[in-house]
């Protein structure tokens, strides 16, 4: 790289597998005037620092995966830069792929303020929509979202989860009796 090349980067990790909205911050160096008379000092690259132009935007992380979730688990939403000190559950719309309305759903908060999980029980193989108000929440240091927001997600198939198959050689059924009392064959 020269002097006068621009390059970006990123003051956060960046996770590629789930869709995700960030910042890069440009730098370049500025090329030095010309002057026989002064001595030249090497410029010296400043470091990223959060100014006046910093990012008031609300940072939200997922526990999904490739926008899908786990069957047996939550949606898990994490507020990574701080608690929250509002949250507002009548300001989202938990909805399915007919952008429908569903029931049955809760929020619960963390005693950190920093996660709030959506239960619900989940049907296999089923898209969803969580239709998030931009005033649905603010975290302590005043950051919300900059405008309403959807997250789309399906849950996953019964086969993602395997399938087991037994077969039972020279199994003896003789020595099975059927109880009238539970109705079952043991």
């Amino acid at each position: 790289m020269n002097k006068s090349q621009l390059f970006a980067f990123a003051d956060t990790l960046v996770d590629t597998r789930q869709k995700q909205s960030f910042t890069l911050y440009a730098y370049t160096e500025k090329e030095e005037e010309k002057d026989k008379n002064k001595t030249t000092t090497p410029a010296v690259r400043p470091t990223a620092t959060k100014n006046a132009t910093q990012d008031k935007r609300l940072k939200i992380e997922t526990n999904l995966a490739n926008q899908e979730l786990d069957l047996l688990g939550n949606l898990e939403i994490n507020f990574r830069a701080a608690p929250l000190r509002s949250f507002d559950s009548s300001k989202v719309k938990f909805v399915n792929e007919k952008y429908e309305p569903l029931t049955g759903y809760h929020f619960i908060t963390d005693t950190s303020n920093k996660k709030i999980t959506l239960q619900y029980k989940w049907e296999a193989n089923t898209a969803y929509n969580l239709i998030v108000d931009k005033e649905f929440a603010e975290d302590t240091l005043g950051h919300k979202l900059l405008r309403t927001d959807t997250l789309n997600f399906r849950t996953k198939k019964e086969s993602d989860y395997g399938l087991v198959r037994l077969r039972f050689l020279n199994l003896d059924l003789s020595k099975t009796r059927y109880c009238n009392l539970c109705k079952v064959t043991r």
